[in-house]
């Protein structure tokens, strides 16, 4: 998995291998699914670390399918680090919060009420997730509004366009 040829391996002594600190040892390669034999819980070997699926990200990515099973004591030999965050584009929130959020890059990014119904938002889509699990998510900047969106200012009755990533003032004359 590593890409390791022990052809390639240079032959030590036992006495010459004490010389060396030992580290912890590595994990299987980032991307790798794995659960201990008996356990319920997926973990996703992501930066070196274990990452814990939540239940929907369990279904999201397939995990029971897709996992490896080791032993209890090798899966404890491997550091922690965090939630599997949901795909891209999934609409999350925390329970008993009306907050909602757009997963990107494993960022949640806020969707304000009106950003929810110009990106054509359902409110189906919206999944609930685990306090402990939204916490562990950075959270972003807002989503990009969708490209010609036309934005009126309340106080101001200003008008301005949203093209190309930026937002531009529409002369009155």
């Amino acid at each position: 998995q590593k890409k390791l040829s022990t052809l390639k391996a240079i032959r030590i002594s036992q006495a010459d291998g004490n010389l060396f600190a030992i580290g912890p040892q590595l994990p299987p390669s980032d991307g790798t699914i794995l659960r201990a034999k008996g356990k319920t819980s997926f973990y996703l070997v992501k930066d070196g670390k274990l990452k814990l699926f939540g239940s929907f990200t369990t279904n999201q990515y397939k995990a029971r399918v897709k996992a490896r099973i080791v032993s209890a004591d090798e899966l404890n030999l491997y550091q922690r680090g965090g939630y599997v965050a949901p795909k891209n584009g999934t609409l999350v929130k925390k329970k008993k919060d009306k907050s909602i959020y757009v997963m990107s890059n494993g960022t949640k990014k806020p969707l304000p009420h009106v950003l929810f119904f110009n990106l054509k938002y359902k409110n189906k889509d919206i999944v609930t997730l685990s306090d402990a699990e939204m916490l562990s998510f950075e959270t972003g900047t807002y989503p990009l509004p969708r490209n010609n969106t036309y934005f009126k200012v309340i106080e101001t009755g200003e008008l301005y366009l949203f093209k190309n990533g930026s937002v531009h003032a529409i002369s009155r004359a």
